[in-house]
């Protein structure tokens, strides 16, 4: 697979991508990288960014999920002490959660 650097910056209130050594190649055979420079590099940042937005998005599936596990115990009529035990979650966070929902 070929890899290629793309660096976007502003330029007389544009943004600009410079692609160097681009082919004939197949766009399922390329990677691109990107780097942004707006004054500094921020291409870190935003890859931090990325990062921290994944890891959100992961946070409030594991929210959701947790929150039916609840729902769907306590209508088989399992206590929150079994469901404490299943989910591996304090007493108080269980009954946090099963109380708003």
């Amino acid at each position: 697979m070929n890899t290629y650097d793309v660096t976007v910056s502003r330029e007389d209130e544009l943004w600009v991508a410079d692609i160097a050594g681009m082919t004939d190649a197949d766009p399922g055979e390329l990677e691109i990288r990107w780097h942004h420079r707006a004054g500094d590099d921020v291409t870190a940042l935003i890859g931090e960014l990325a990062e921290v937005e994944a890891a959100d998005t992961a946070t409030a599936k594991r929210n959701a999920v947790r929150l039916e596990i609840i729902r769907r115990l306590s209508a088989a009529g399992l206590s929150q002490r079994v469901i404490v035990d299943v989910l591996g979650l304090p007493h108080q966070r269980v009954n946090q959660l099963a109380n708003a929902s």
